[in-house]
């Protein structure tokens, strides 16, 4: 019998921030160039958890 490594894949989201613009594109442009549009993790979450990459891969706004 072989033993095998199994991975969890997840999907997270984070507030980047409020922009006042005139549509949701130029939202997001404004959060890209933004302090916030960064996430990492705790040393005790990086023991468990694998962060591929520190910038988001998608953006997403709505009227708040």
């Amino acid at each position: 019998m072989k033993t095998y490594r199994v991975y969890g894949l997840w999907t997270a989201s984070k507030v980047i921030g409020e922009f006042e613009a005139n549509s949701e594109e130029e939202a997001i442009a404004m959060a890209e160039d933004s302090d916030g549009a960064h996430a990492s993790l705790c040393w005790e979450c990086s023991r468990e958890v694998e962060l591929s990459d520190s910038a988001p891969y998608k953006y997403e706004a709505e009227e708040a």
